[in-house]
């Protein structure tokens, strides 16, 4: 007998995909809520548009520039933090040093990652900021590498054209 209380939750990982797997990764964290409390998109004057931090998103975003210095394993290709999301492109066992050291798998992984983002700036800040989940994307070539990094930096004009 099935539980209506409890809907069933779509699963949002690979099955049987090793996440300490040696590659790139497209990941979506969102703020409980959808709250726009990370940072504001605006048009410059030449008609760009831009990113302003607000607290809670320079505290993200220093957390996400300590990735790569916690895990050393671990490149940080893109990331963007916007109104109510971050995007992230990272690489796991991806960069030089790494590879020489690493076989297929790493001690890192991304739930390791994105637990510690979460939980280092919910300390900072103070509160319970994001959704219990997250969304990845295993990135499996060089061209969905090239992609998804075009997709984080061109997300703010992207908001900016929804908004219009």
């Amino acid at each position: 007998m099935e539980n209506s209380a409890h809907p069933q939750r779509k699963r949002i990982r690979l099955p049987e995909f090793d996440y300490s797997s040696r590659g790139a990764y497209y990941l979506t964290v969102c703020v409980k809520d959808r709250r726009p409390v990370l940072s504001q998109i605006y048009k410059s004057p030449t008609g760009e548009a831009m990113v302003r931090l607000l607290s809670r998103g320079l505290s993200v975003e220093r957390t996400i520039l300590r990735i790569p210095k916690a895990y050393p394993d671990v490149t940080l290709y893109s990331y963007i933090i916007m109104p109510d999301h971050v995007h992230l492109v990272l690489g796991i066992g991806c960069n030089d040093s790494a590879q020489e050291a690493l076989t297929q798998k790493s001690a890192t992984n991304i739930s390791t990652i994105m637990k510690s983002l979460k939980r280092i700036t919910n300390h900072e800040i103070g509160e319970d900021l994001w959704q219990p989940r997250y969304y990845d994307h295993v990135i499996r070539s060089e061209q969905d590498l090239i992609t998804k990094i075009q997709y984080v930096e061109t997300n703010p004009l992207r908001y900016l054209l929804r908004s219009e």
